[in-house]
Formats: C-alpha cells, sequence, structure tokens
C-alpha cells in the first residue's frame, strides 16, 4: 500500500509546496517563494524516477502530477514574476502583464493536457512546465526589482511562453 502511494505523496507535496510559494508570494516573501518552486522542481524530478523505477505509473498518477505542476510550475512562478516585478504596474500597457501571467499559465496548461493525452513519449515537443517554472524562480532569485529586470523578466515570460509550446525537441 505505501509503496504504490509514494508518486502521489510525491505529487502532493509538490502542490503543497507551489500553495505556499503562492502564499509566501503575496506575503512579499519572494526569496522563500522561489525557493519552494524549486524545491518542488527537484520533488518533481525524482517523482518521475521514482515512479518508472518502481514501475508504478498510471493515469490516475500522470494527471495528479499534471495538476501539481500546474500550482507548482505554472501559476507559482508566474504570480512571483507578476507581483514581484510589478506587471500590474506597467503605467501605460498595465493590461500587458495581465496577458502575460495568463498566457504563461495557458501556455503550461495545454502543454500538460497535451502531454496526458499521449502515451508515454520518448521525448517532448517544447520545454517542459518545470524547466519554466524553475528559470523564472531561478530569475527572481537573483535578479532584483528594477526597471532593467522588469523589463527582462517580460522578455523571459514572453521566451519561456514560446518555447513551452516551440517544436522544439526535449528528451525525457
Amino acid at each position: 500500500m505505501l509503496k504504490t502511494s509514494i508518486p502521489n505523496l510525491l505529487s502532493l507535496a509538490n502542490l503543497s509546496l507551489g500553495v505556499l510559494s503562492i502564499m509566501e508570494t503575496f506575503n512579499e516573501n519572494y526569496f522563500f517563494a522561489a525557493v519552494l518552486i524549486i524545491v518542488a522542481a527537484l520533488i518533481d524530478r525524482y517523482n518521475i524516477k521514482i515512479a518508472n523505477f518502481l514501475n508504478l505509473t498510471s493515469i490516475f498518477d500522470k494527471e495528479l502530477d499534471s495538476l501539481a505542476e500546474l500550482v507548482s510550475f505554472g501559476v507559482a512562478p508566474a504570480l512571483l514574476i507578476f507581483i514581484k516585478y510589478y506587471f500590474l504596474n506597467l503605467e501605460y500597457v498595465g493590461i500587458l502583464g495581465t496577458c502575460l501571467l495568463l498566457i504563461y499559465i495557458m501556455k503550461g496548461c495545454y502543454k500538460l493536457a497535451k502531454y496526458n493525452l499521449s502515451e508515454a513519449p520518448e521525448e517532448l515537443t517544447g520545454i517542459p512546465i518545470t524547466v519554466a517554472g524553475a528559470a523564472i524562480a531561478l530569475f527572481s532569485l537573483t535578479a532584483p526589482s528594477n526597471n532593467i529586470f522588469m523589463f527582462l523578466s517580460i522578455v523571459l515570460v514572453v521566451l519561456l511562453s514560446y518555447l513551452m509550446s516551440s517544436k522544439l525537441k526535449v528528451k525525457i
């Protein structure tokens, strides 16, 4: 019983870290919010390896993992970068920040849904949402909140949104 629950427990831990990251973002603790996303990425990476090693992959596990990934690497990093870099206050184009937030999350959601419909692919098309979310978290850890990095964060979100849905082949 415990052995079969390991992948689900890791997915739920991943989800929990994503929710905690969102809470820390709202508390303006951006450093800890980013660290939680990175830890969630590490858990997600080993979750897949452990599930494959134990031969415990199921449709339910895949769906639960994708829902956790959407929160931890879609919603949490998008809110982190949106709030930390003042996307809402883009002066005359404030709506642009909201659109970028939504586009990033929708691209990630679409990618996960498409992946869930595939039959255990050997390679992915486009970068995984885990990589995109971790990249945003790493950017947030290293870049201060100022106008230059606000512009770079916009470029980063646009680039990662594009790369998630690109034709780039990524080996699993």
